[in-house]
């Protein structure tokens, strides 16, 4: 039940997880999460083709552009863009307070590359929301608003499972797309064998660019078909209870932000190993609360990975701390940030 003052948002983002395939984004996370606050939520869009979907957006905006007076926008860094560029026009056009929400893992180099529209949109918005401060001084440099309110999951769903014998099984879950590098998990996989035979790894997630294909058949082809898996996409639920059979978690992406996987991951117990990239070492203390090795380096991600099998005191203490950071990211403390950053909207109206 909400307990704050009622607010009206319009979020706009990718709401396309019931046309199948996909996995939910944080429209369909944090959009029902900020019910709690006292938020009454209107969203947009969740049709699949992408040209309906922009005029979707658009058509949201100017519908209810007398009813709003917040809008998010779910902003990321390739040809979506161009969909928060749209909706960031209209909104700063009939002057309705616009967030934001900083989600692409290559916004610095679309900054670089289009200047002109990222002032557009970054400069006339009310506030720039980061999800950690990984891109905290870009936005600075270039004179935009930045303030940093985490990605958040409800700890309190995830039942912590302390990972303080490791054994050789592998997880892996995103959605299977070549930015993610999925491919490169088997050439980990194939390197941890030398030493653990046994090992073992399970990729979930939906297939975006028939990365899933080229999975199967690469696997075929390093001899790895008998050990490593794809499951497809699974609810939150289902691969919560699915990871229980896992000892490690394992990132390969070559791009990213601040990932939810990650973050579930640690909250569940599994020791993370993650690509440096992008803002993941705003999250993630190598030797900590995970193990971060670098982009595109399968033997160095490897030896990651056997360190905490030859090392079950490392497991224990990567998978206590993580559980023991994510709880910082819990709703119950991050739900205060946002209240108090649209009450400030809606204090200082955009005149």
């Amino acid at each position: 039940m909400g307990i704050f003052v009622l607010m009206r948002v319009i979020y706009i983002g990718n709401k396309l997880s019931k046309t199948g395939g996909i996995n939910p984004t944080s429209i369909e996370t944090l959009g029902v999460q900020l019910k709690d606050i006292g938020c009454e939520m209107r969203y947009s869009s969740s049709v699949k083709n992408q040209f309906l979907r922009w005029l979707d957006m658009a058509f949201t905006i100017f519908r209810f552009r007398k009813w709003a007076q917040i809008v998010l926008i779910d902003t990321y860094s390739s040809k979506a863009f161009f969909f928060a560029w749209l909706v960031a026009r209209l909104c700063h056009f009939f002057q309705i307070p616009y967030f934001p929400i900083l989600r692409g893992g290559n916004l610095k180099e679309r900054i670089l590359n289009s200047p002109k529209l990222c002032d557009q949109v970054f400069k006339n918005s009310a506030m720039n929301i980061g999800v950690s401060n990984f891109l905290k001084s870009t936005f600075e440099e270039k004179g935009y608003a930045f303030q940093m309110i985490p990605n958040n999951i409800p700890v309190g769903e995830y039942e912590f499972q302390h990972r303080f014998q490791p054994q050789p099984k592998i997880l892996w879950v995103r959605s299977m797309n070549r930015v993610y590098n999925p491919l490169m998990a088997l050439d980990i996989l194939k390197l941890v064998k030398k030493e653990f035979p046994q090992a073992t790894l399970a990729m979930v997630g939906p297939d975006k660019d028939g990365s899933l294909g080229e999975f199967n058949a690469y696997a075929k082809s390093l001899g790895l078909e008998d050990s490593a898996w794809t499951t497809g996409g699974k609810s939150k639920l289902e691969w919560r209870t699915y990871s229980k059979d896992f000892s490690i978690f394992l990132s390969t992406t070559n791009i990213d932000n601040t990932p939810i996987s990650v973050m579930e991951a640690m909250a569940l117990g599994l020791p993370v190993v993650s690509t440096n990239v992008g803002g993941v070492p705003f999250i993630i203390e190598s030797g900590d609360n995970g193990l971060l090795y670098p982009p595109q380096d399968p033997q160095a991600g490897a030896e990651a990975i056997l360190s905490l099998l030859k090392n079950p005191e490392l497991s224990s203490k990567l998978s206590e701390n993580g559980r023991k950071t994510v709880e910082s990211w819990d709703w119950e403390v991050v739900k205060y940030q946002w209240k108090r950053l649209f009450e400030t909207a809606i204090k200082n109206p955009v005149s």
